[in-house]
């Protein structure tokens, strides 16, 4: 993001984003594959792909995830605040607000999907195979931040936005209750240790039932209609592309 920085200052010469996606929306930056985009690398070119790493990074996407795991070592409440509903997600909102930079660019738009496309299947996958349970809900947030991240692909702001929102409030409150059970079980994270919790406290068993429901979309959840609005863009691109997006 500071090379990116550094490049808008000695390009543009401002850092007015007005004026600098009235400035690249002029330039010709369409190309129709992805390995063509790379060889033709220009400038604005290179800024373009380092505000993608810099957003990838930061929505710890496919292969630049490996942070966020380990970053769950922290106290509940940071994990909460942090990690589940204002770090991670700034990286999307980084690429919702620069949006107009890559609109158009089939190209760029191809790689985005394909990275939070692989994104929802590596972490929905690591999460059923962790017997961590703050890694497990590490590698839900990286399954549901790649969602997010197609949603960026699909050029669907109003509805990503949606989502983040939903998926914001709704993990936040699931890490809470996940630093309630592990103060509930002694201290310890392990899944193994852990079991009988309808039993113990059973209004937070209905509270991680619930949040759980809304996180997997299950129908007639908040969860449900804010993926659905996601889905329903798949509607309105081209035929050629609908069929990559399926196949995605």
């Amino acid at each position: 993001m500071f090379i990116a920085l550094v490049e808008i200052t000695s390009i543009f010469g401002t850092d007015a984003l007005s004026i600098i996606f009235s400035t690249i929306r002029g330039l010709d930056l369409q190309s129709s594959e992805l390995f063509a985009y790379f060889f033709e690398l220009t400038t604005v070119k290179l800024l373009i792909l380092c505000i993608f790493i810099a957003a990838s990074c930061k929505c710890a996407q496919f292969v630049l995830f490996v942070w966020l795991p380990d970053a769950m070592e922290a106290p509940t409440p940071a994990s909460a605040l942090i990690h589940s509903s204002t770090l991670v997600v700034m990286g999307v909102f980084m690429l919702l607000r620069f949006m107009p930079v890559y609109f158009g660019n089939r190209a760029l738009l191809s790689l985005l999907l394909l990275v939070g496309s692989i994104t929802v299947l590596y972490g929905a996958v690591l999460s059923t195979q962790t017997s961590d349970l703050k890694k497990a809900v590490a590698y839900s947030t990286i399954s549901q931040v790649g969602y997010l991240y197609c949603g960026c692909a699909l050029l669907a702001p109003r509805e990503t936005l949606i989502y983040l929102v939903v998926h914001a409030l709704a993990k936040a409150l699931l890490f809470v209750l996940v630093g309630y059970l592990v103060h509930a079980f002694g201290g310890t994270t392990s899944l193994r240790k852990m079991g009988g919790i309808f039993y113990i406290a059973p209004d937070i068993a209905i509270y991680m039932m619930t949040l759980c429901a809304i996180l997997a979309g299950v129908p007639y959840t908040v969860g449900f209609y804010a993926k659905e609005l996601l889905l329903y863009r798949i509607a309105s691109l081209d035929s050629s592309i609908r069929v990559f997006v399926l196949a995605c």
